[in-house]
């Protein structure tokens, strides 16, 4: 069967789009979507080379999607066909070091690559050569972990050594990876030359006239000379709580200085919360979650939201219980404290550390964060689905099989399982129509009493409605025929469910749309 070539292009789309929710392991041999994702890649290619670096650069600006992303773009370099498009989206297509690591250690695993080994072709050499300038020495200490991947890699060595003398499995060996230097080397990269002799680890000039060969910018510093060059320490705030702990003033302390940016914000709400922040800090964090252009720029996708807002969701009585034992327990004489394990005996499991907070947080708190993550849900819902007009429909399975379907590959922060992907995509397009009926469907289908407006606490409600009405699933003809009799006009029909429904069961919901499409409106959109 033949298909045009906007069939293989939409199809492709569709393919590499559903890696918001299952991102393929591009690093497997034997991953079935990789494949997929080639196979139809060289087929659009072979018709339309420059669409496959488009939507690299869709997947990456639009998705925000890195790997398959950068899987597009190491594709195309292996693709003649479109290595004279390259060197235009590659530039806008890369944004980090680690994709520009990435894309090469991508290239260097396809099975049908054009050059064996290490070798990595002219397009991307020269692609690479050029986009390595725009990095600053920020970017590149950030990304530059030579010397912690040795660290993994000796700690790995040391733990399979030691399962293996007490006769237990021993975990595959961690893989190398390629490196800023080994890079910079490979591709005689040479500028900016302060930047690679850090990375180089080259020393500093000796002398004056060392130093005016050595095409240094600046002055002669005497004071470094024949020290070793290196990188900046960047200040991130990771490093900084690492060094000053999971505390409010640390966390104060990055908020006072603006470092502490949106996604590791929404990510750390419930560190702010148990660490206890000042409520002068929790009004900035929360001014920010309510300002449409902030989470417009933060480009991050609904389901971050809905981490965070399970992740306030504190239960303070047992809060205050755990931080009355462990203040307790660090008052006790060592004495009077559990005796350590014998020889032979299984070590206890040491207690989760308890934070204690600086100011205690309250219950009008979490419902203010809860508040303004509602709201920041329904920008980020604004600036990613368009409005859908006309009367729509959303249909949810909830079936057993939906609720039992868990995500494979990656997961979305606490979204994890496949009714849950559906239930927000459904409340996300809800928001969005104009007008619309949203139920969940098992064995019958059921419609959801919604707080106008609510997209996350509406999450709550539905899937209460789903665990209350388990089953398989059934497709409800009845409503399609009622509208039939009803002659009721439906615009866009929209069904959040997993594609493994049986030919038989995509037989009949096909018959229902096309008996409604003939009877009713022959533009009703699937």
């Amino acid at each position: 069967m033949s298909f045009s070539l906007n069939e293989e292009k939409l199809n492709l789309v569709n393919v590499v789009s559903a890696s918001l929710f299952s991102e393929p392991r591009f690093n497997q041999e034997n991953d079935s979507t990789a494949k997929l994702i080639v196979t139809l890649v060289r087929k659009v290619a072979s018709k339309d080379p420059e669409f496959i670096l488009k939507l690299a650069l869709y997947v990456r600006d639009d998705l925000n999607i890195r790997s398959t992303a950068n899987f597009l773009v190491a594709l195309a370099a292996n693709i003649e066909e479109c290595t004279p498009f390259l060197k235009k989206y590659y530039h806008k297509t890369v944004r980090l070091p680690s994709d520009w690591l990435d894309i090469a250690a991508l290239y260097q695993l396809l099975p049908d690559r054009a050059l064996s080994g290490r070798a990595i072709p002219t397009s991307l050499r020269k692609a690479m050569q050029q986009k390595f300038i725009q990095f600053d020495a920020y970017q590149l200490a950030k990304y530059n972990k030579e010397n912690s991947q040795k660290r993994k890699r000796k700690k790995a060595k040391k733990l399979a050594e030691k399962l293996a003398a007490e006769g237990k499995p021993v975990p595959p060996p961690i893989q190398k990876q390629i490196t800023l230097k080994q890079m910079i080397r490979q591709l005689h990269i040479n500028q900016p030359v302060s930047h690679v002799m850090c990375i180089l680890g080259k020393k500093y000039p000796g002398s004056l006239l060392e130093f005016r060969d050595s095409g240094l910018s600046g002055s002669f510093d005497e004071l470094r000379s024949g020290k070793r060059m290196k990188l900046p320490i960047p200040e991130t705030w990771e490093t900084v709580i690492s060094a000053k702990g999971n505390t409010a003033d640390a966390w104060e302390e990055l908020i006072d200085n603006r470092k502490l940016p949106f996604m590791a914000m929404l990510r750390n709400l419930r560190n702010l919360i148990l660490a206890g922040v000042s409520p002068k800090h929790h009004r900035w964090v929360m001014s920010r979650l309510k300002d449409e252009k902030t989470v417009a720029n933060s480009r991050q996708f609904p389901f971050s939201f809905f981490t965070a807002y399970e992740a306030v969701d504190l239960d303070l009585e047992k809060l205050a219980e755990q931080i009355k034992a462990a203040q307790e327990g660090k008052g006790k004489p060592k004495n009077q404290r559990a005796p350590p394990a014998k020889k032979g005996e299984a070590k206890e499991k040491k207690p989760k550390k308890i934070i204690i907070p600086k100011n205690m947080p309250t219950a009008e708190l979490i419902a203010q964060y809860k508040e303004a993550l509602d709201m920041a849900v329904k920008y980020s819902t604004v600036h990613n689905v368009k409005p859908i007009r006309g009367c729509t429909i959303a249909f949810c399975n909830a079936s057993d099989e939906m609720v039992n379907g868990a995500l494979a590959g990656r997961k979305i922060g606490r979204v994890k399982t496949l009714v849950e992907v559906g239930i927000l995509l459904g409340l996300m397009c809800k928001y969005m129509c104009e007008e619309c009926d949203f139920r969940v469907v098992a064995e019958d289908h059921i419609s959801v009493e919604l707080q106008p407006g609510n997209i996350l606490a509406n999450m709550a409600n539905v899937m209460e409605t789903v665990r209350a009405n388990p089953g398989s699933f059934s497709f409800p003809h009845n409503y399609f025929d009622n509208l039939v009799l009803q002659r009721k006009k439906i615009d866009n029909f929209l069904f959040f469910s997993h594609g493994s429904h049986s030919n038989d069961t995509l037989k009949e919901i096909s018959n229902t749309i096309t008996k409604y499409r003939q009877e009713v409106n022959p533009n009703l959109l699937l």
